[in-house]
């Protein structure tokens, strides 16, 4: 039988994944990888430290969900999809992708939408909070800059609430992470979210896309909406959300 040194770099890497992650490991796939005793430890470790990475990100959907659904799903994972990432801290998001696909009819309703905050509140914690494009101050008559840490969820359930009670309650969430790197959750009315979302996705200059927002929704633009529009972006800007205009051209963005 072919030892390691014979085997390909490829496939030494795929029997290692079949051993670590298929139900049981095979003896062949042991034999080969050279060290059968060895690497029955090292599943056991690579197991242990993704399901705990894992659980780290998303305890509460996996508390709703139940130890022993929650350890079937798991192991499904693994069985099923498993990462093929070198970053740990992008194995919640696979495992989440997954979950999603997996989850049966007689879970909570809320169950989707808290596994989704949830996986947002991670993310955020390891995205790029610096745009690509060079940003300046914030004006009117540039295309708004927001952080790329940033999700933005629009929930039938209150999710962002802590406690075993999830209440049926729509919510516009941004999930974002703050100046001290820190997650945090931000609850936002229609305009809000809809001028969000516009800061984000839209197109034109920071006035064109608060002017589109308005349109949509036939909302005067007064002296009175102006007055709140102008809290807001000072509330963007403090917590990190919106850092200022993109400096370039808004066909260049």
């Amino acid at each position: 039988m072919s030892g390691p040194a014979e085997m390909s770099l490829r496939a030494y890497q795929e029997a290692a994944l079949r051993v670590f992650f298929s139900p049981e490991p095979s003896d062949a796939d042991l034999a080969a990888l050279g060290s059968p005793e060895r690497f029955r430890i090292y599943r056991g470790m690579v197991r242990h430290r993704l399901d705990k990475v894992v659980r780290a990100a998303l305890p509460r959907t996996l508390r709703t969900l139940g130890e022993e659904q929650g350890a079937a799903l798991m192991e499904a994972f693994f069985a099923q999809s498993p990462p093929r990432t070198r970053w740990f801290r992008e194995v919640p998001e696979h495992f989440g992708a997954f979950a999603l696909t997996r989850f049966a009819h007689d879970v909570p309703a809320h169950l989707p939408e808290l596994c989704r905050f949830e996986l947002a509140r991670w993310t955020v914690q390891h995205l790029e909070a610096e745009p690509a494009a060079p940003v300046v101050p914030l004006s009117f008559e540039l295309p708004p800059a927001t952080t790329p840490a940033l999700r933005r969820l629009r929930v039938q359930h209150r999710v962002d609430l802590r406690g075993d009670t999830v209440r049926a309650e729509p919510a516009n969430l941004a999930v974002y992470r703050r100046l001290d790197d820190r997650p945090s959750t931000w609850v936002l009315n229609d305009i809000a979210a809809a001028l969000l979302d516009a800061f984000v996705e839209g197109e034109g200059t920071l006035a064109q896309r608060v002017q589109a927002v308005t349109r949509a929704r036939d909302v005067a633009i007064d002296e009175v909406f102006l007055e709140r529009l102008s809290a807001l972006l000072a509330d963007f800007v403090e917590r990190g959300v919106l850092l200022g205009s993109y400096a370039l051209a808004v066909d260049e963005v």
